[in-house]
């Protein structure tokens, strides 16, 4: 179900650190060394980075190798490592969060989501200061073409985008969310596609599909497919007063559920569309794939803002908040020290020492792994396998 406990001792980190200095300078012996050691961190991922990543094992590999063979020694290092050396931080009012140790590669399975957090934290601080219009869910597809690269399906996209959009503003569009997907297609050829999440003026469902329908299908200007594909729009809510509780947690792995049933369909809704690359590379079907998708994944925006969500709200602070919560929670604290401008966040453990005492007996720390997950009924991939490690190791 999930890896065991593995521990990596710091002289065989200091090899790895050792043959990153030599490669830089040319040695290729060296490179492939780094390469060979890489790969079997990989195969060993500890048991917090399978809750991270998922079942992403093949293409962690194949982005490791092809970082190597593009010279990027670093950051292949930082991408095998992703995840280990996560710690548990308490705050003084009882809340635990994790101090991520990440990669910062956006093709990475854990770190691509952590990518949408601020992109959540400016929707969720318009929505909770203000009134908005009809919000609705777009989805805005073409046609895959066999043996097309992923760069030419972003252009072709892209092309269509810049005619298609002046026809949303037209619309009433007050502002919108823009997040691009890419998944293979099956056989050959990539599914590249735009989830949008728009504020609008007020405006029946039927009529709005009908119009954002027709306005997408010609700025297509696809003659094998001039009808379009299936056009996707759905509204989540009409319009409304703020939505407050959507504020008050911007995690993007673990949060906690709203009592609202229309702040709850948001929440979900956001954090689907902000899901990161964890459920496309698993359906990659050939090693090309990964080498071809990292290299287009360096140069894409997979996020973009538009209307009066670009910028921050006058005079909210929430977002502001969340990110120097996000920096406090970053700095390097020993546990117990009181730190000018540190807040009340105090270090625990490393997560995967944690797990290592639960397993050895020391059943008192699960409550507190526990309580990362938040609401029970979350349905995200890593509160999922969190949830299975924590039933396992209470077993």
């Amino acid at each position: 179900m999930y890896p065991g406990p593995d521990v990596i001792v710091e002289r065989d980190l200091q090899w790895v650190r050792d043959q990153e200095v030599m490669a830089k300078l040319g040695d290729t012996n060296a490179a492939s060394n780094l390469l060979l050691a890489l790969n079997d961190l990989c195969s060993r991922p500890s048991t917090w980075q399978w809750v991270m990543q998922g079942e992403t094992l093949d293409y962690r590999k194949g982005v490791v190798r092809w970082l190597v063979r593009a010279g990027r020694f670093s950051a292949a290092r930082r991408f095998a490592l992703c995840g280990r050396g996560d710690v548990l931080v308490r705050h003084a009012d009882g809340r635990v969060r994790v101090r991520p140790k990440g990669c910062g590669i956006r093709y990475c399975p854990r770190c691509s989501r952590r990518s949408g957090r601020r992109f959540l934290s400016r929707v969720a601080s318009h929505l909770s200061t203000q009134g908005h219009g009809s919000l609705f869910h777009v989805v805005l597809t073409q046609r895959r073409i066999v043996d097309e690269t992923l760069d030419g399906a972003r252009q072709r996209f892209e092309a269509a985008w810049k005619r298609f959009y002046p026809k949303l503003r037209k619309a009433g569009l007050r502002g919108a969310l823009a997040t691009y997907h890419v998944t293979p297609g099956r056989g050959m050829g990539w599914h590249y596609h735009c989830h949008l999440l728009i504020d609008i003026e007020a405006v029946e469902s039927d009529v709005l599909a009908e119009s954002l329908g027709f306005h997408w299908a010609r700025a297509r200007k696809d003659e094998l497919d001039p009808a379009g594909s299936i056009f996707f729009c759905r509204e989540v809510c009409a319009p409304g007063g703020p939505l407050v509780g959507l504020a008050t947690d911007t995690q993007m792995d673990f949060f906690t559920e709203s009592k609202d049933p229309v702040e709850v369909c948001l929440q979900y809704m956001v954090r689907d569309i902000l899901q990161g690359v964890e459920k496309w590379v698993g359906k990659f079907e050939r090693p090309e794939m990964t080498e071809e998708f990292s290299h287009a994944m360096d140069n894409l925006k997979t996020h973009r803002l538009y209307g009066t969500w670009r910028k921050a709200v006058p005079g909210d602070e929430s977002e502001a908040k969340a990110e120097s919560e996000d920096r406090q929670i970053a700095d390097e604290v020993s546990p117990g020290v009181k730190t000018k401008g540190v807040s009340e966040w105090r270090e625990v453990m490393g997560v995967d020492a944690l797990v290592r005492l639960i397993r050895c007996g020391e059943t008192r720390w699960l409550d507190l792994l526990q309580s990362l997950i938040g609401t029970r009924s979350q349905l995200g991939p890593v509160s999922l396998r969190l949830s299975r490690l924590v039933s396992a190791l209470r077993a």
